[in-house]
């Protein structure tokens, strides 16, 4: 049984990596989007 919760959580952790990833990624498009059009 631990060993299943030990994947399950391995899971969590990827996907909340993946999630937290694409917020950062989203987020550095949107500011720095405006800033390309600087140069």
């Amino acid at each position: 049984m631990k060993r299943h919760w030990q994947i399950v959580e391995e899971e969590a952790t990827t996907c909340l990596n993946s999630w937290l990833e694409l917020f950062l990624f989203s987020f550095y498009i949107f500011c720095a989007g405006p800033q390309w059009k600087k140069f």
